[in-house]
């Protein structure tokens, strides 16, 4: 599972985390989003590559050891930097996603397939550190939540149970395995429930401010307000 790249890949991911927080005094969350974008950029680049025949399997288990490496250290930081918020879900996800990596070379391309959903982060990584650094120019973070959206209820909600339940028909799975997809499915549900009431919220609270703007414009260009005082 483990080999010699781990610790060069563990030693990159904590730079980007604690080396940036701390030599170019970067806040926790956009190091956390930096991390995670550049996880997601490698692994799923090469899981299409393995998928599409590519790179091989061996290649394709040295790029696993970034992502373990990435997992070890997303915990760590978050642990040292006190993030509770969705933490134990983060442990369970990343205890799920080394349990498919270990099953790698048994169960073979599903592995990647499912990694390759992780291009979903990309956009999500994107608007949060937008949002941290107050940039809110030309829509782009409205254009990365829609990316997120379709990306993820697409790859992770709708296409990968097909494709898993398609696999473990023909008999490259067994019920163990079920049970592992079953349960990080659960996870990606719970997130695409979380994304759609965050959406939800943020569309009512647009259309709120909308409405309330013209309304106001409205009656400033009437003249409402002074013609009201005139009149008593």
């Amino acid at each position: 599972m483990f080999n010699f790249l781990f610790l060069p890949a563990f030693v990159t991911y904590n730079f980007l985390t604690f080396g940036i927080q701390k030599y170019f005094k970067v806040s926790p969350q956009i190091c956390t989003s930096l991390s995670i974008a550049t996880n997601s950029i490698l692994v799923s680049s090469s899981s299409y590559l393995f998928i599409n025949n590519r790179i091989n399997m061996p290649t394709m288990i040295n790029s696993f050891q970034f992502t373990l490496a990435f997992m070890a250290n997303d915990l760590w930081f978050r642990k040292h930097n006190d993030m509770p918020q969705g933490y134990w879900v983060k442990v369970l996800h990343h205890i799920l996603a080394g349990v498919g990596i270990y099953h790698f070379p048994r169960i073979g391309v599903l592995i990647p397939t499912l990694f390759l959903s992780e291009i979903s982060n990309i956009p999500l990584e994107i608007r949060n550190t937008m949002r941290h650094l107050k940039w809110k120019k030309y829509g782009i973070q409205g254009l990365m939540i829609a990316l997120l959206y379709v990306s993820f209820g697409y790859l992770r909600i709708y296409h990968l149970p097909i494709y898993t339940w398609n696999y473990y028909q023909r008999g490259l799975m067994n019920n163990l395995d079920m049970f592992y997809f079953g349960s990080i499915y659960v996870l990606w549900c719970y997130w695409f429930l979380f994304i759609n009431y965050k959406i939800a919220s943020l569309i009512k609270e647009t259309f709120s401010d909308f409405v309330s703007n013209k309304f106001k414009t409205f009656i400033q260009d009437k003249n409402l307000l002074e013609n009201f005082r005139k009149s008593k």
